[in-house]
Protein backbone atom coordinates (compact mmCIF):
# COMPACT_ATOMS: atom_id res chain seq x y z
CA UNK A 1 0.00 0.00 0.00
CA UNK A 2 1.03 3.78 -0.78
CA UNK A 3 1.11 5.62 1.97
CA UNK A 4 -1.68 7.81 0.74
CA UNK A 5 -3.73 5.00 1.00
CA UNK A 6 -2.48 3.84 4.49
CA UNK A 7 -3.61 7.20 5.37
CA UNK A 8 -7.14 6.36 4.66
CA UNK A 9 -7.24 2.79 5.50
CA UNK A 10 -6.00 3.61 9.08
CA UNK A 11 -8.83 5.48 10.33
CA UNK A 12 -11.40 2.99 8.75
CA UNK A 13 -9.17 -0.12 10.31
CA UNK A 14 -9.55 1.25 13.44
CA UNK A 15 -13.93 2.13 13.03
CA UNK A 16 -14.14 -1.28 12.22
CA UNK A 17 -12.44 -3.12 15.03
CA UNK A 18 -14.58 -0.60 17.04
CA UNK A 19 -17.86 -1.95 15.96
CA UNK A 20 -17.19 -5.76 16.65
CA UNK A 21 -14.73 -6.01 19.65
CA UNK A 22 -15.59 -9.81 20.25
CA UNK A 23 -14.89 -10.22 16.84
CA UNK A 24 -11.66 -8.22 16.77
CA UNK A 25 -10.90 -10.33 20.28
CA UNK A 26 -11.37 -13.64 18.34
CA UNK A 27 -9.35 -12.61 15.13
CA UNK A 28 -6.46 -11.93 17.04
CA UNK A 29 -7.07 -15.26 19.24
CA UNK A 30 -7.46 -17.20 15.44
CA UNK A 31 -4.26 -15.24 14.31
CA UNK A 32 -2.01 -16.86 16.87
CA UNK A 33 -3.73 -20.13 17.61
CA UNK A 34 -5.96 -21.45 15.04
CA UNK A 35 -8.01 -21.88 12.94
CA UNK A 36 -6.54 -21.38 9.51
CA UNK A 37 -7.73 -21.62 6.06
CA UNK A 38 -6.02 -21.70 2.93
CA UNK A 39 -8.20 -19.68 1.24
CA UNK A 40 -8.50 -15.37 2.09
CA UNK A 41 -8.70 -14.23 4.65
CA UNK A 42 -7.78 -17.29 6.19
CA UNK A 43 -9.17 -16.77 9.79
CA UNK A 44 -13.26 -17.62 10.30
CA UNK A 45 -13.65 -14.46 12.66
CA UNK A 46 -12.15 -12.70 9.41
CA UNK A 47 -15.45 -12.77 7.74
CA UNK A 48 -17.02 -11.37 10.06
CA UNK A 49 -15.29 -7.97 9.34
CA UNK A 50 -15.61 -8.59 5.30
CA UNK A 51 -18.92 -6.82 5.14
CA UNK A 52 -17.91 -4.19 7.24
CA UNK A 53 -15.10 -3.44 5.80
CA UNK A 54 -16.63 -3.02 2.35
CA UNK A 55 -19.33 -0.97 3.83
CA UNK A 56 -16.61 1.18 5.12
CA UNK A 57 -15.23 1.53 1.99
CA UNK A 58 -18.34 2.40 0.42
CA UNK A 59 -19.21 5.45 2.79
CA UNK A 60 -16.31 7.54 2.30
CA UNK A 61 -16.16 10.68 1.36
CA UNK A 62 -15.91 11.19 -2.70
CA UNK A 63 -12.73 13.06 -1.96
CA UNK A 64 -11.32 10.32 -0.33
CA UNK A 65 -12.81 7.98 -3.05
CA UNK A 66 -11.00 9.77 -5.57
CA UNK A 67 -7.94 9.88 -4.44
CA UNK A 68 -8.38 6.06 -3.87
CA UNK A 69 -8.95 5.76 -7.37
CA UNK A 70 -5.94 7.75 -8.18
CA UNK A 71 -3.83 5.85 -6.00
CA UNK A 72 -4.56 2.65 -8.03
CA UNK A 73 -4.55 3.68 -11.63
CA UNK A 74 -1.33 5.46 -10.49
CA UNK A 75 0.65 2.16 -10.18
CA UNK A 76 1.68 -0.76 -11.51
CA UNK A 77 -1.36 -3.24 -10.74
CA UNK A 78 -1.41 -6.61 -11.26
CA UNK A 79 -5.22 -6.81 -11.39
CA UNK A 80 -6.38 -3.72 -13.88
CA UNK A 81 -10.07 -2.32 -13.21
CA UNK A 82 -11.93 0.23 -15.55
CA UNK A 83 -14.78 0.64 -12.90
CA UNK A 84 -14.68 2.67 -10.27
CA UNK A 85 -16.97 0.14 -8.48
CA UNK A 86 -14.55 -2.47 -8.80
CA UNK A 87 -11.69 -0.90 -7.43
CA UNK A 88 -13.63 0.16 -4.40
CA UNK A 89 -14.19 -3.64 -4.07
CA UNK A 90 -10.78 -4.31 -3.76
CA UNK A 91 -9.88 -1.65 -1.21
CA UNK A 92 -12.82 -3.58 0.67
CA UNK A 93 -10.52 -6.47 0.20
CA UNK A 94 -7.28 -4.91 0.95
CA UNK A 95 -8.84 -3.20 3.79
CA UNK A 96 -10.01 -6.74 5.23
CA UNK A 97 -6.42 -7.83 4.36
CA UNK A 98 -5.28 -5.35 6.39
CA UNK A 99 -7.45 -5.77 9.35
CA UNK A 100 -6.05 -9.57 9.80
CA UNK A 101 -2.30 -8.42 9.26
CA UNK A 102 -3.00 -6.11 12.19
CA UNK A 103 -4.92 -8.54 14.59
CA UNK A 104 -2.19 -10.81 13.50
CA UNK A 105 0.43 -8.11 14.89
CA UNK A 106 -1.88 -6.91 17.47
CA UNK A 107 -1.99 -10.96 18.87
CA UNK A 108 1.40 -11.34 19.20
CA UNK A 109 1.11 -8.71 22.27
CA UNK A 110 -2.28 -10.19 23.82
CA UNK A 111 -2.66 -12.07 26.74
CA UNK A 112 -4.88 -15.07 26.04
CA UNK A 113 -5.77 -16.80 29.02
CA UNK A 114 -6.42 -20.52 28.91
Amino acid sequence: MTREETRILDPLLRHVRMLAPEWWKELKYQTQFGPEYTDFPYFPAALEFDALARNAIMHLNEDRKNILVQQWQSRHRIIKFESEQEIFEQYGSMLLGYIVETATWAGTRSYFES
